[in-house]
């Protein structure tokens, strides 16, 4: 069964793409990912209010997991699921950070984690 998995993108060079559907997480993609879920990635304010220092790692979680929930993480499951089986292959979820770094793309999958079995790790 094919599985998902998170990244950052200067990774992809090491990984033959054809193998996986690439879905950036990222706000600004600049053209990287086959997909580009817009949805996934912090808000514009929410990545200016950490880049600039004016909330910390906490609250940026607290207001990603916020955002997240207006989706429906349940949502977002069933989404995933579906490109799983409509692709055939493997899912990276693909953002800049590199995986010892803070990012929401790890708060993403543990959230995922807690309300699936898509047991989401880090390539």
């Amino acid at each position: 069964m094919s599985r998902i998995f998170t990244t950052y993108f200067a990774n992809l060079s090491r990984i033959n793409r054809s193998n996986y559907l690439v879905i950036s997480i990222a706000r600004y993609d600049k053209g990287l990912g086959d997909i580009h879920e817009i949805l996934l990635a912090p808000s514009k304010d929410l990545l200016n209010d950490i880049k600039s220092g004016r909330i910390n790692e906490e609250e940026y979680t607290e207001r990603y997991i916020s955002q997240l929930n207006k989706i429906g993480i349940n949502n977002i499951v069933e989404y995933l699921k579906y490109l799983l089986i409509k692709e055939g292959k493997d899912i990276l979820l693909v953002c800049y950070e590199s995986p010892e770094k803070f990012c929401h793309r790890h708060i993403l999958s543990s959230e995922l984690n807690k309300v699936s079995d898509l047991n989401i790790e880090e390539l």
